[in-house]
């Protein structure tokens, strides 16, 4: 007959199985009383050194929400050209009081203000901004400068192009405020000068978002208009096109 193993262990093999799973369950409260106190402790660091912690210099960082793009209506065209055509009905009237009543304070004024709308004041302010946001390494701040920058060039060009198609005469050449000279290089539609001051204006109070500064961004913008006409260096209607 075959040998049967017994069916109770002795009492050494208990006592040594007993052992290793003291043994056992000791290691894996350990493993895990360690693995606990790492992740506490880099939690704790995380919350040290994380820069979107509410005391961090970074949490103090404006961020402006992103800009929803105006979808152009097709009544606004039509409202715009039918609004300078209106304006231009004024375009005489008003270079000749403007002729008339000219002043030696007022012109030096105009020609102070009109200097917004030159390279002379748009440049150093759009290089200004390009350059705070890359040495600061604040992108927004560089993003603000790019856009002013794009928004100048596309201005320039646009206004060139429509120069070149319409050619109209200045009004400080006696010319009549419907005489048109296609190809002309010095043409008075659309004003240039009003189309670069708007066109930093618009750039910046996109993101400069107190109603002061954008009134006093909008303010500069007109005043650059207002002085050309004073100038005798475009019509109403010139202005309003730029």
């Amino acid at each position: 007959a075959g040998t049967c193993e017994p069916a109770i262990k002795p009492r050494a093999t208990l006592k040594a199985s007993r052992g290793l799973s003291r043994s056992t369950q000791a290691r894996k409260v350990f493993q895990a009383s360690t693995g606990c106190s790492v992740r506490c402790a880099r939690a704790q660091t995380d919350s040290t050194f994380n820069p979107a912690q509410p005391d961090s210099i970074a949490s103090y960082i404006p961020h402006s929400a992103p800009i929803e793009p105006h979808a152009i209506r097709w009544y606004e065209p039509l409202a715009v050209v039918g609004g300078i055509g209106l304006l231009s009905a004024l375009d005489q009237p008003v270079a000749d009081h403007f002729r008339i009543h000219r002043s030696t304070s007022g012109q030096n004024v105009a020609d102070t203000w009109a200097r917004v709308g030159t390279p002379i004041f748009y440049a150093p302010v759009t290089l200004g901004v390009i350059t705070g946001g890359l040495i600061s390494r604040n992108r927004e701040v560089t993003q603000t400068g790019m856009r002013l920058a794009f928004s100048l060039l596309l201005a320039g060009v646009a206004d060139q192009g429509l120069k070149m198609v319409f050619g109209r005469e200045r009004p400080d050449g006696n010319f009549s405020a419907f005489d048109f000279d296609p190809i002309h290089p010095d043409a008075a539609f659309p004003s240039g000068h009003t189309a670069m001051a708007f066109a930093m204006a618009t750039s910046l109070a996109d993101d400069i978002h107190p109603t002061w500064a954008q009134v006093g961004l909008y303010g500069l913008a007109t005043g650059v208009a207002v002085s050309r006409v004073y100038q005798q260096r475009h019509w109403m209607s010139d202005v309003l096109g730029g």
